[in-house]
């Protein structure tokens, strides 16, 4: 059986595409010091801003290739800088040093009130819930780049090099 996927119609795919990209180039003009903003109003490097940036926009440019079979290669790859940039800026967030700040609600059980996470667990809570979203993202880079390198050292040797 043929594999199907829903098709996004192309009118609203450029539009996401282009509000992806847009905004992901100002997060980079700002991280690279294009657009300048005050310290103050930045709670993460400069470098972090510009893996934002280039997260966003090289998504959107995914999107926008969506559906080019002659352009598969340049969407894989702006795929893949997506997936890195966007591990980058999740692995800092877990794991980078310094305070964080999350702010946020949850509920408990089914039609449960919002209660306000407590401020001391909201730091742990919110660098556990990255680090999740880190770690997967990081497997999905290493696992298919070791099955890679794996099938290159197999080719290498069954051809006796």
């Amino acid at each position: 059986m043929p594999r199907t996927t829903a098709s996004i119609p192309p009118t609203i795919r450029w539009l996401i595409a282009a509000v992806l990209t847009f905004f992901g180039a100002i997060a980079l003009a700002i991280g690279l010091g294009r657009i300048p903003l005050p310290p103050e109003q930045l709670r993460a490097p400069l470098w972090v801003v510009a893996a934002c940036g280039v997260s966003f926009g090289a998504l959107g440019l995914t999107v926008a290739l969506e559906g080019a079979e002659r352009f598969k290669l340049l969407r894989s790859s702006f795929g893949f800088v997506f997936l890195l940039s966007f591990a980058t800026v999740f692995n800092w967030i877990a794991f980078g040093p310094g305070e964080r700040h999350f702010s946020g609600q949850t509920t408990f059980g089914i039609g449960g009130d919002a209660m306000p996470m407590p401020g001391g667990g909201a730091e742990l809570t919110g660098r556990v819930v990255f680090g999740i979203v880190a770690v997967a993202a990081n497997l999905m880079i290493a696992v298919p780049l070791a099955r890679g390198i794996a099938r290159l050292l197999y080719r290498s040797r069954r051809r006796g090099h």
